[in-house]
């Protein structure tokens, strides 16, 4: 089912998924061709959007399988904390998997930060440090970038509960409901998501 939401000059139409999805998985494995599939079924549409986003389920399954043979790139979302650094190494493993799967690359455009919290000065650079550990261990992954600092999504409480109203963090000014202060926070913010767009859009590959 297709949700299309508009915001004055934001445009999105959003397919949903559901936990219940997650038991028609073992129907997957009988059909045709079923790593291709939404590769295909995507090809339909590729003239009628600027950018389509996958968002995979954080595991290895047939799913998301599926997910990455359809994309043009990955962009890999992290944390600055030590489990989410730790999976990492198998994300980059299965990116790279999949990448000599195919017959057009798949590049890693970078490593993105969320949850970001600044005043955890000691531990971010302990975190970053680890990242860097995990890079360095061949040429492969000395390519994938780290997105710079002020591209960074922050861990406030504005970011994490305007999405259960069901609309994005530029429509936070004209919530009646929020104080002065989360108002700032959510300008804040928006200045961070702005600025990863913009690198993610100067980074990403030219569409043939």
């Amino acid at each position: 089912m297709l949700y299309p939401k508009r915001w004055n000059q934001v445009y999105l139409d959003i397919i949903p998924s559901h936990i219940r999805l997650s038991d028609m998985e073992p129907q997957l494995l009988s059909t045709v061709d079923v790593d291709n599939v939404l590769a295909k079924k995507l090809r339909r549409y590729k003239n009628e959007y600027d950018f389509i986003f996958i968002d995979a389920p954080p595991s290895f399954g047939k799913v998301n399988t599926i997910s990455l043979m359809a994309s043009s790139a990955i962009l890999i979302p992290t944390q600055l904390a030590p489990y989410p650094i730790r999976a990492l190494e198998y994300v980059m493993n299965r990116a790279f998997a999949i990448d000599d799967a195919r017959e057009e690359p798949l590049p890693i455009l970078g490593i993105a930060v969320s949850m970001y919290d600044k005043k955890s000065k000691r531990v971010n650079a302990e975190m970053r440090k680890l990242i860097d550990s995990i890079l360095n261990k061949d040429q492969r992954r000395k390519e994938i970038p780290i997105f710079p600092e002020d591209t960074w999504i922050p861990n406030l409480a504005v970011v994490n509960t305007n999405a259960l109203k069901g609309r994005p963090i530029c429509e936070a000014e004209f919530d009646h409901d929020l104080s002065q202060n989360d108002k700032e926070a959510a300008a804040k913010a928006l200045s961070n998501y702005e600025a990863l767009a913009r690198h993610l859009s100067e980074n990403l590959p030219v569409a043939k």
